[in-house]
């Protein structure tokens, strides 16, 4: 849905609701088949930075988690701001979505509509990709790197094993930068709201290395 300077007056129906996701879904798991030559060298890019962080993901870990445990305030703060890509970022936009109902905003009414929105089909992206690539989290095993591949799914399934194959990518981050993305081009004309959107988002980010519970490149890919 586009996202101009004056927000778009309407209802958000059931109707109209079902009826845009299903087409948003639409576009977004096609869009790699209509991919234009432009986007292919910023691709190339972002794949060549993902496949250097993998590579690094060990020792970058390992650095993490030393900074984190010689200072006792990262411990206090990261279990704060991840919540930001989870119950937080929900709560950011049902804040949006209710402010625009009580003050008939409507900018702000459509801020946490595309919010939600947005964090529902990042949902199914992410966790399609979580099954796919089924990779080990950090803490298991004393950060040793593992992916499981597809058979990570199944892994999944059982109860031994929930969350454990579930890195890449970082759903908290995605969610997170989904919102601050939506909030950001809304409110894009007041610069510093996108300056703090996507500020928390990234703090969402390092709190998930600091937490151990991604490695940095599943942070990067969630961005």
């Amino acid at each position: 849905q586009d996202v101009s300077d004056k927000p778009v007056e309407g209802q958000h129906s059931a109707k109209q609701i079902g009826r845009e996701f299903l087409y948003d879904a639409g576009r977004i798991w096609s869009s790699p088949f209509r991919l234009k030559a432009k986007y292919v060298p910023p691709l190339v890019v972002v794949a060549a930075t993902a496949a250097f962080l993998i590579s690094a993901d060990e020792n970058i870990r390992n650095v993490v988690q030393a900074f984190a445990t010689q200072h006792g305030w990262v411990g206090d703060v990261g279990p704060v701001l991840t919540q930001m890509g989870s119950a937080g970022a929900l709560a950011t936009a049902g804040l949006f979505y209710g402010a625009g109902v009580l003050f008939k905003d409507q900018r702000a009414r459509d801020t946490g509509y595309l919010a939600v929105s947005a964090m529902a089909q990042t949902f199914l992206i992410d966790n399609f990709v979580k099954s796919l690539t089924g990779r080990q989290r950090p803490y298991i095993a004393d950060g040793v790197d593992h992916w499981s591949g597809p058979a990570g799914f199944f892994n999944r399934l059982g109860r031994e094993y929930q969350g454990r194959y579930s890195a890449f990518p970082s759903g908290h981050t995605a969610a997170a930068f989904a919102v601050a993305t939506v909030i950001g081009l809304q409110y894009r004309h007041r610069i510093w709201v996108p300056l703090v959107a996507y500020g928390i988002a990234s703090g969402v980010g390092l709190s998930r290395l600091t937490l151990d519970r991604h490695w940095a490149s599943d942070v990067f890919a969630g961005a």
